[in-house]
């Protein structure tokens, strides 16, 4: 009898989770109703400016991407478990941890007063040095521990393919090599398109690279390469504003802290976030809610050019000239080489002299 009452109990300890209810600690004060409504003189609690320092959109764009996402079955309730926080909540602890450098679980829930667990889905365990065997392999070129990703934009600043999860050592080349765009070009390309790109990668049918200086020359270029340079950096330079923007509204890209292991998850959760990011920035582009150029993030460059410019695109005739069978792969650079120096006429701005002015050339 005492046998059989013991093996009830236990199964019954064995379906649940906890042995006596749970009671949940609520916080007196809401972060989220505080800075997304109005008070009672109808005023935010936070200015247009400083919700969007915050959370890195407009408090429109938040309810426009939240009415798109909020639909996945990711955001239902499980059988067991917690009950989840709304979907603008959870994108709002989103953004304020994508949007800073560094951020820690403590501190996401010392701002939103939110328990330990919900942070901890969102941002799991935070590192500065790897702690896997090939952490020196992370040794990148411009900071101490670092990933590489090759991404490809459009002239709107859309990022079109990526490649991410190679180590900081890895040569950006060799990543372009290893991209399906590259293996599958006839699939990817039509015989008239090509990418630019600087002087990192090599040239090909599809890939137009930047002139290197010559070995031993420092800096000189022969006058046509540095012309043809000039004139490369006019479409080359969204792919500055692309990273630019991308990096300064997801600040958390530029000093990433989540720690890697041994276990291919800890990389595996990372890549997860650079694809979330890049989805969010085409999402925004797409949506229109990214187009406004007095929200110039850490651009570089002192001023945007206007997405719609079209001095950005080439000329048909351009992109639409083929190779000849059998070309080797810096063909297309040399045709395009040819083509600017035939026909590139520099603008010459001078200042007319009014008829009215007479200028004496004679000195006492």
């Amino acid at each position: 009898m005492l046998v059989s009452q013991f093996t009830h109990r236990f199964q019954v300890l064995r379906q649940s989770r906890y042995s006596v209810p749970r009671t949940a600690r609520k916080h007196p004060f809401d972060v989220f109703e505080c800075n997304l409504n109005c008070s009672d003189d109808n005023q935010n609690w936070l200015s247009d400016d400083e919700f969007l320092c915050k959370y890195r959109m407009h408090r429109g764009t938040l309810n426009a991407v939240t009415n798109l996402i909020k639909g996945d079955p990711i955001f239902e309730r499980e059988q067991r478990g917690p009950f989840q926080l709304p979907v603008k909540h959870q994108l709002m602890i989103f953004m304020h941890f994508i949007g800073r450098e560094g951020e820690t679980n403590g501190n996401q829930r010392r701002i939103f007063n939110v328990s330990q667990g919900r942070c901890q889905k969102a941002q799991e365990r935070l590192g500065t040095t790897p702690r896997c065997d090939d952490k020196a392999d992370y040794r990148g070129r411009k900071f101490r521990y670092s990933l590489t990703v090759n991404v490809i934009n459009d002239d709107k600043r859309r990022i079109r393919a990526y490649l991410s999860g190679y180590l900081g050592t890895t040569h950006d080349n060799r990543v372009w090599r290893n991209m399906v765009e590259f293996q599958c070009s006839n699939v990817y390309f039509s015989q008239g398109e090509y990418l630019v790109a600087d002087t990192a990668y090599k040239p090909s049918e599809h890939l137009v690279p930047a002139f290197k200086s010559s070995p031993g020359m420092g800096l000189w270029q022969p006058p046509e390469k540095e012309l043809f340079n000039m004139c490369l950096s006019l479409p080359h330079v969204t792919a500055e504003h692309t990273m630019g923007l991308w990096k300064g509204r997801c600040g958390w890209l530029k000093k990433i802290k989540m720690l890697i292991t041994n276990e291919k998850e800890s990389l595996e959760k990372i890549l997860e976030y650079i694809d979330a990011t890049i989805v969010l920035q085409n999402m925004l582009i797409d949506m229109g809610f990214d187009d406004d150029e007095n929200v110039a993030w850490d651009v570089d460059d002192e001023s945007l050019t206007a997405i719609d410019d079209e001095n950005r695109i080439p000329k048909r005739s351009v992109l639409d000239m083929a190779l000849p069978g059998g070309a080797l792969p810096g063909a297309r650079r040399d045709q395009l080489l040819t083509y600017v120096c035939e026909t590139f006429v520099p603008n010459m701005h001078f200042n007319t002299i009014p008829d009215s002015i007479e200028i004496d050339l004679h000195s006492e």
